[in-house]
């Protein structure tokens, strides 16, 4: 008997466990402690302002286009107009874009696209604003966003390409942008060149820069420009390997000068002078001693512009020295689109040269060649006034 209840109990046992299996799926598993903790994470996160320490958000990610195209937003100040701003400088864009009426004109501001990335770490979106600020003006910037939709860093088109760039650029545009981390590949429109509307004065400028850009914690830098113009490929000579030239010719390294001069130029540096310096007197007079000496600092080489007739001026974007140079010294001159001019002071140098204390007395135009940042000096240029 005691045997045949055993068997019924058992029985029932197993009856009540196969109910329950039929009924509710496979037997529950408390959840961990880890599960818990981030079940409760999930179901809180819309509360955490209540609490005295709340966890990072980890889900936060760079802003959208959707996200920015209806929000009120702070734009560079090379974009702001002060008829779009409110009472905190900030801007109200609807469906992108963001307008009034200023007097005669109709200004506006829209964010023409937005391209995620990441800077120090954290998402970013970069969003190229198109900002009209009445008849002609316009210009376009780089902003950045955060996922708070906060302003966190911008690009000028034309003041901070074109100074990474060394280069004058007119009207002009982002036509392409790779955003990664902490790194930006732009090419830009507009790159004002000799020669490249000689055949067309009214047309927009035909060569693109292309620039390479790195964060380093607060702003954007440089990594490499190189331009592509009508005729191909160019890139500005390294300043380095230009004041190496420099420095080679004011000491009389001939040998060494000769990697980026022909060997008419180098005898003409050995052998001539400037008017009315005697053959025995090169030391002092002579175009080596004259616009090579010793001490002399080479600037930013830069592209040279598409100068026209007149008495203006012009300066290379970007440069440290920020000196300026002559139209009058470029314009009807045998060089081609892709020269670049390299200015040098020699304010510091053994023998001082200063026609007038804000341009450069003496340059180097040169011209590149096929290997990466190399050049061939192609004129020596000395300011006479």
């Amino acid at each position: 008997m005691i045997a045949v209840a055993a068997a019924v109990i058992i029985a029932l046992v197993a009856a009540l466990v196969w109910s329950a299996t039929r009924q509710g799926g496979e037997p529950s598993v408390p959840p961990t402690a880890a599960q818990s903790s981030a079940q409760s994470a999930a179901q809180s996160s819309s509360a955490q302002s209540s609490s005295a320490t709340p966890s990072p958000t980890l889900t936060a990610t760079a802003p959208t286009a959707d996200d920015l195209a209806d929000a009120l937003l702070a734009v560079p100040d090379g974009c702001t107009v002060d008829a779009l701003k409110d009472a905190e400088g900030k801007v109200r864009f609807s469906e992108g874009t963001a307008r009034a009426n200023a007097g005669m004109y109709e200004v506006s501001i829209t964010i023409d696209s937005a391209y995620q990335g990441s800077l120090g770490g954290a998402p970013t979106t970069a969003a190229r604003l198109v900002c009209r600020g009445g008849g002609d003006t316009m210009v376009e910037e780089l902003a950045f966003y955060d996922p708070s939709l906060a302003l966190v860093a911008a690009l000028d088109a034309r003041k901070d390409i074109g100074a990474a760039a060394h280069a004058a650029l007119v009207r002009p545009a982002f036509t392409s942008v790779e955003f990664s981390a902490d790194a930006l590949s732009l090419r830009v429109s507009g790159v004002s060149m000799f020669g490249d509307q000689a055949s067309c004065p009214t047309c927009a400028p035909s060569t693109e820069a292309v620039v390479a850009m790195r964060w380093n914690g607060s702003a954007f830098e440089a990594v490499s420009s190189w331009f592509d113009t009508a005729n191909g490929a160019v890139a500005a000579p390294d300043q380095a390997e230009a004041q190496g030239f420099y420095d080679a010719v004011a000491a009389e390294d001939y040998a060494a000068a000769a990697r980026h001069a022909s060997q008419d130029d180098i005898a003409r540096l050995r052998t001539e002078g400037i008017a009315g310096c005697a053959p025995d007197d090169l030391d002092t007079c002579g175009m080596r001693a004259v616009q090579f000496p010793v001490g002399g600092q080479v600037g930013a080489c830069g592209a040279i512009p598409d100068v026209r007739e007149g008495s203006g001026e012009f300066t290379i974007p970007g440069d440290p020295l920020g000196l300026a140079f002559a139209q009058s010294w470029f314009t009807g001159q045998p060089y081609q689109q892709g020269d670049f001019v390299c200015g040098i002071d020699t304010s510091s140098s053994a023998r001082p040269l200063s026609a007038d204390g804000s341009r450069y007395p003496v340059w180097l135009v040169v011209r590149p060649t096929d290997d990466p940042h190399g050049f061939t000096v192609v004129f020596f240029g000395r300011a006479f006034s």
